[in-house]
């Protein structure tokens, strides 16, 4: 044991760019110990992991697998963190997560307060990620002072820096916090924390918009990166830096610096990083006016963690087929040598001719079998492929009654909003887009709504959304749009967190109060807007644009009461509310967003037009401006004339 720690406690004093890992692997061959041979097998793996490469899994089982032979528990929770970290670099963050929880059980049982601690750092850091900041600062808070009491340097600098990230949007207890990791990671000669540190700062200058002092601590990061290889950090700091100069149009210099960036995260397969990439070159394209790449890239940054269906059963079929193939393929070779034979040997061999001729009869029929054989198993593969198909595009329609059940029905709307429109064009069969409808005391609520994603996942979502908003109104008794807001996101939040999961979903939304005999309309948003023509406009400039607060319905970590806004209709006036599938669609000659400016445009334009003919017209633009590209959302547009 003394040789091993001789042999840890030098590594820091070995030169940089893999020697360390090279001393560790070339050590390890030498170490006669079992339980120094796990020491260094995680060491291993931990400097792959930094290095970024994928090796870094299969150090850390082996030393698991050695661990568990030897029944050596007290290697636990600093193996079981370091494959936590692995998953986290990754973005698998439940996998993750598993692992930093078994790491401080163990800890706990063994009284190993350090591994306990950091394994609440990292609970932490991903129930920040996840958007759960009370949860963050909760374990952030229980691992610091363990931290300061065993005076370990640089966990106290990598606490600050996870103290900083909670305080989103208050600028000054940030940079202070982040002022002090970096004091203390400079103390502890630590460059990890220190380089981090730098990132971040960096973020909040380029969010201010002083991009030269962002860069400046941007460079700093991509100093001691490049020094100490760390690839998967160097990789975010190059979109970083490609960032701002696409935002300073230095297009060649963010180009390369993107570049960069992409040949670290192919290498390292960081899902995180590889999805910054992308989102950054759609940006660069756009900026340089390529909106057919940008698009693309769009779509890529979009897709990231989709799956392709059943494609474990499709590889199955394509081996079954190349199987057939080739013993088709070997029959004819065969059949060609042993004629060949039978040629040359026909005179002096006739006995045993006939003897190849019965034999070779008997291997086609068995051949004939086989390739039967592996015939059926393909169609019986391709049936299981298509009845599991069906069953999923059953389940899928059958998602799609449950989601129209919930809508209100065009007679209900037409009876209580006799001059109104509703364009509604779901993405995919199920929609996370959805319209509501109540009546209470002569009063009509209406809302466009656009939950989280589209598809299925965002009809399960908007179910939530929509269970919760009648509940808002009809339990509680609430018509003010600002108060049933308020509530609708406390029932929201309340159901997510019953799950077990960190859910983060949410809802935008419009809500309409509209008094049918005094035109008074009250209005509430999350993060949409009302779009009011009143009587007579001829101008962009007429048109008054309510706007709604900037703020989800669901977690959020600085959530305010929703505003309720009053407006006193004339008749003649138009108002519309809307969720952003229609600005947001690319389309038109050059591939680019619709935009909201031109979308404002056209409502003016159409506003005197019946409603009827307002809806054709509003659907016939979508289609046209989308043209061959794919609907990239749902879309909702509500009109609605006094």
């Amino acid at each position: 044991m003394k040789k091993l720690l001789l042999i840890l406690l030098l590594l820091p004093l070995v030169g940089i760019s893999g020697t360390k890992l090279d001393s560790l692997l070339q050590t390890y061959p030498t170490i006669k110990s079992d339980t120094e041979k796990i020491w260094i097998l995680n060491q291993i793996s931990v400097e792959y992991r930094i290095s970024g490469s994928d090796s870094a899994d299969f150090y850390a089982f082996k030393a698991v697998e050695l661990a568990k032979r030897k029944n050596y528990i007290k290697a636990f929770p600093a193996i079981q963190l370091n494959i936590g970290l692995i998953y986290y670099n990754r973005g698998l963050y439940k996998k993750a997560n598993q692992y930093f929880i078994k790491c401080t059980t163990t800890a706990e049982r063994l009284n190993q307060p350090y591994w306990m601690a950091k394994g609440y750092t990292m609970i932490g850091e991903i129930s920040r990620r996840l958007g759960n900041i009370k949860k963050a600062k909760k374990y952030f808070e229980m691992s610091m002072p363990i931290f300061k009491r065993l005076d370990a340097l640089k966990d106290i600098a990598w606490g600050y820096i996870d103290l900083g990230n909670i305080y989103q949007g208050d600028e000054k207890t940030q940079i202070k916090y982040y002022m002090k990791a970096i004091e203390v990671a400079k103390e502890a000669r630590e460059d990890l924390p220190l380089s981090d540190a730098y990132h971040i700062l960096g973020n909040i200058y380029e969010s201010k918009g002083d991009y030269d002092r962002a860069l400046e601590y941007f460079k700093l990061c991509i100093h001691i990166e490049e020094e100490n290889n760390f690839s998967y950090e160097l990789a975010g700091t190059y979109s970083s830096i490609g960032e701002i100069y696409t935002k300073k149009k230095n297009y060649k210099m963010a180009s390369s610096y993107l570049k960069k960036s992409k040949e670290l995260a192919d290498k390292y397969d960081a899902l995180e990083v590889k999805e910054y990439y992308n989102r950054a070159m759609s940006n660069l394209m756009i900026e340089q006016g390529d909106y057919q790449a940008g698009y693309e890239f769009y779509l890529k940054y979009d897709s990231i963690d989709k799956i392709i269906f059943n494609e474990k059963k499709h590889q199955q079929i394509m081996e079954l087929e190349t199987s057939y193939e080739t013993e088709k393929q070997q029959l004819v070779i065969d059949n060609l040598e042993k004629e060949k034979k039978l040629k040359n040997k026909e005179r002096n061999l006739i006995l045993g001719g006939l003897l190849t001729v019965v034999l070779f009869l008997i291997f086609l029929l068995n051949r004939f079998w086989v390739i039967r054989k592996q015939k059926l198993i393909i169609e019986t593969q391709k049936e299981v492929v298509e009845e599991a198909h069906k069953e999923i595009k059953d389940s899928i329609q059958y998602a799609k009654r449950i989601q129209s059940a919930i809508l209100p029905p065009t007679k209900l709307v037409k009876e209580y909003l006799k001059d109104s429109f509703i364009l509604y064009k779901p993405k995919d069969v199920v929609a996370g887009d959805f319209y509501w409808m109540e009546h209470r005391d002569g009063k009509v609520l209406f809302a466009a709504a656009d939950c989280t994603g589209h598809g299925v996942p965002g009809a399960m979502i908007s179910v939530v959304c929509n269970n919760a908003l009648n509940r808002s109104v009809r339990e509680y008794g609430l018509t003010d749009p600002g108060l049933i807001l308020d509530k609708t996101r406390e029932i929201v939040v309340e159901e997510f967190e019953r799950s077990e999961e960190d859910v983060q979903d949410g809802m935008d939304i419009a809500l309409c109060n509209l008094n049918i005999k005094t035109n008074e309309l009250f209005f509430a948003g999350a993060n949409n807007n009302l779009i009011l023509v009143k009587k007579g406009s001829t101008k962009l400039e007429d048109i008054l644009k309510i706007k709604g607060n900037k703020q989800p319905i669901g977690l959020y970590s600085n959530p305010k009461p929703f505003t309720s806004h009053t407006i006193q209709l004339q008749k003649g006036d138009t108002f519309y509310i809307f969720t952003d599938g229609f600005p947001d669609q690319f389309g038109g000659p050059k591939g680019k967003k619709f935009m909201y400016k031109p979308f404002r445009r056209l409502l003016l334009e159409i506003h005197t037009k019946p409603m009827d003919e307002q809806l054709t017209i509003l659907s016939k633009a979508f289609e046209d401006w989308r043209g061959n590209l794919e609907q990239i959302d749902d879309v909702c547009v509500i009109g609605v004339g006094v």
